[in-house]
């Protein structure tokens, strides 16, 4: 996992190839399936092993998580950026899925395909009663309809179809509430800047995901990280994990969670300029902390406060290019 490879197969690749990791598991080679589910159990004990190197940190004198820096950083998710789906196709997909599935259902129910011989024809029977050929001379063979073919998008496996259409599912409920919310933000704008609900998209394989844009302006699935980091030792005081595409909003819901976690909040915090907001600033001056952030610009397209403006002729002086009051033209001949 510290060198990028997230994926459970890729693990048990790395069993049987990387001779660290070969080392580690004493030469066993784990299946797949045995890394998924070790993936599944792994989430819910990583808080409390932080809890544990914390908990011991403070009572060897370490730290007593007083100063500590809180920041967010965006991790690519697992979602393809090149699979966004709006509404109407996601629905579309959907019931394709439903339909695929129902066939499956029914054809798991329905008898094993027979092949025998036709006793008063000759032809050959299926599982549907049909018959492909007749032993009639001259008769034309009767084939019945090829099954409609798969989409791209879509498992080839039964199995694997209602997997999908259980994920689907999570996405069109994740899309309605973004749409819901589309609407109450674009109905209080002039229908001149009001965006379309199509623009409105999300990643169908992992619809949790906020959209936008990370380090590097890739528009993409992706999930903020957000970190309280101690200031006197490298340990994560906090850590938290946000579908946002923004910092605002997480300074108070992150101080509450170091309270949980230290039985006390940080009396200083160094943050960036987002978190310099009237409502985080009155949480911190009810609670005691102290907070460190850059402090903001002028506004752009106002002049400085006792400055000259820009590109105008100073106040007192004669201007440029004008003849000075009192003075003969250079170059003229003076009258008289």
């Amino acid at each position: 996992m510290h060198s990028g490879r997230l994926h459970p197969k890729q693990w048990a690749e790395d069993c049987r190839l990387f001779d660290p990791v070969k080392w580690l598991a004493m030469g066993f080679r784990p299946s797949p399936s045995y890394f998924y589910s070790f993936r599944k159990r792994l989430g819910t004990h990583l808080r409390s092993w932080n809890q544990q190197i914390l908990d011991r940190a403070v009572a060897e004198g370490w730290t007593q998580g007083d100063e500590a820096s809180i920041d967010g950083t965006f991790v690519a998710a697992l979602g393809s950026r090149h699979r966004l789906l709006k509404a109407e196709t996601l629905a579309r997909r959907v019931e394709a899925l439903r339909t695929a599935t129902a066939a499956d259902g029914r054809a798991a129910g329905a008898p094993a395909t027979t092949v025998c011989g036709n006793p008063a024809g000759g032809g050959t029977a299926t599982a549907s009663g049909g018959v492909t050929a007749t032993g009639e001379p001259g008769a034309a063979p009767r084939v019945e309809s090829a099954a409609p073919r798969r989409p791209y998008w879509m498992a080839t496996t039964p199995a694997g179809r209602r997997r999908q259409l259980y994920r689907y599912r999570q996405a069109q409920d994740r899309l309605d509430g973004l749409l819901e919310h589309h609407a109450r933000r674009e109905s209080h704008k002039s229908k001149s800047r009001r965006r379309s609900a199509d623009q409105v998209r999300i990643a169908p394989s992992e619809p949790e995901a906020a959209l936008g844009r990370d380090k590097l302006k890739t528009f993409r699935p992706l999930y903020n990280i957000h970190l309280a980091s101690d200031l006197d030792t490298p340990l994560i005081l906090d850590y938290q994990v946000h579908a946002t595409t923004s910092d605002a909003g997480l300074f108070i819901p992150t101080v509450q969670a170091m309270k949980r976690s230290l039985g006390h909040e940080p009396r200083r915090a160094l943050v960036d300029g987002i978190y310099a907001t009237a409502a985080n600033l009155a949480y911190a001056a009810e609670h005691g902390i102290t907070i460190y952030a850059p402090v903001g610009k002028e506004p752009v397209g106002k002049e400085p406060v006792g400055k000259e403006p820009v590109g105008k002729e100073p106040v007192g002086k004669e201007p440029v290019g004008k003849e000075p009051v009192g003075k003969e033209p250079v170059g003229k001949e003076s009258v008289g």
